[in-house]
């Protein structure tokens, strides 16, 4: 068999690999319509029941199985169908002789009856022909692929910290809180700084980005502090800015060593805190009363000033 000259990406070979360790089982569908997703759904039988593992509307919880497939269900599966490394049938297909469509007796076959009444979708799976495709050619351009990918992975592999910019506000006891009147604000700053939050594996870089997986906290969640979002996208790609790593390389040992160092600043500025509103509560509850009191009288004062200066009939 003559070698086809296409050259495909890695998240295309990466759905024939995944078709092809469960060909019965195992299918996609993807609308055709030019206005919906071009996401594929990915099913799989398990115990005789079709069991949806991702789709364009409920996407997909496991986050391993589409970085397998490159990080992203909007793959372009046309190449493989051209090569027939991949088999299709739409549904919307009238045979000539009437009777129903390979992807109507598929459906039917496997007792799935949710794409029954759809005009716009395609079934994608694996047959002999397409079986036959990736033993003589599919699985040693993926396995390629797939070491190169491996090997790419491999050489930036690391542990980075990632810190976020956070305001902690000062813990207030609640039963003194609720001693203050109505209108009254402590003085006491709000501290700003980074704070050592999240560990990661690197995956990939490039000149301002880390992309990274297995995103980990690694100090607890602060109540009493707004945290920003250095960590964008989601599972599994993930990146993060360069400029909020705290440490790129990190030893075992680092993280705790920076949440210890962190914990010891936001417990001393909160003690700093206590102290400090201990000493000034009563000046400046006695200074609230009285500005209340000055602008009640400077009110009684001015009300008294426009009726005296008002003009009388």
């Amino acid at each position: 068999m003559a070698k086809s000259k296409t050259k495909f990406t890695y998240a295309q070979l990466a759905l024939a690999a995944w078709l092809n360790e469960d060909a019965e089982k195992r299918f996609c569908v993807v609308a055709t319509d030019h206005y919906s997703s071009k996401s594929i759904a990915l099913y799989q039988i398990e115990d005789g029941k079709v069991v949806e593992l991702a789709s364009p509307s409920a996407g997909c919880k496991d986050t391993a199985l589409v970085d397998r497939l490159g990080g992203n269900l909007e793959i372009d599966y046309t190449p493989l169908v051209a090569v027939n490394g991949l088999e299709t049938s739409h549904c919307g297909y009238k045979r000539d002789d009437g009777l129903p469509n390979v992807f109507t007796t598929f459906m039917a076959r496997i007792g799935y009856d949710r794409y029954k009444d759809t005009h716009n979708v395609r079934l994608l799976r694996q047959g002999r022909a397409a079986s036959k495709w990736w033993q003589d050619e599919g699985e040693a351009l993926f396995e390629s692929l797939k070491s190169k990918r491996d090997a790419d992975r491999a050489s930036v592999a690391r542990t980075v910290i990632i810190g976020s910019k956070c305001c902690v506000y000062a813990q207030i006891d609640k039963e003194r809180e609720k001693s203050f009147p109505a209108g009254f604000r402590h003085p006491i700053p709000d501290l700003t700084l980074v704070r050592p939050t999240w560990k990661a594996r690197v995956v990939k870089e490039t000149k301002e980005r880390l992309y990274i997986q297995d995103v980990v906290r690694i100090r607890d969640v602060d109540t009493m502090c707004r945290e920003g979002h250095s960590i964008r996208d989601s599972a599994p790609n993930q990146y993060v800015d360069r400029s909020n790593v705290m440490i790129d390389g990190a030893v075992e040992a680092a993280a705790a060593r920076l949440v210890a160092i962190d914990e010891d600043r936001i417990e001393g500025y909160r003690r700093a805190c206590d102290t400090a509103l201990a000493a000034a509560l009563e000046p400046l509850l006695t200074l609230h009363a009285r500005l209340l009191q000055a602008e009640a009288m400077h009110d009684d004062v001015m009300r008294e000033a426009i009726d005296a200066g008002t003009a009388k009939d």
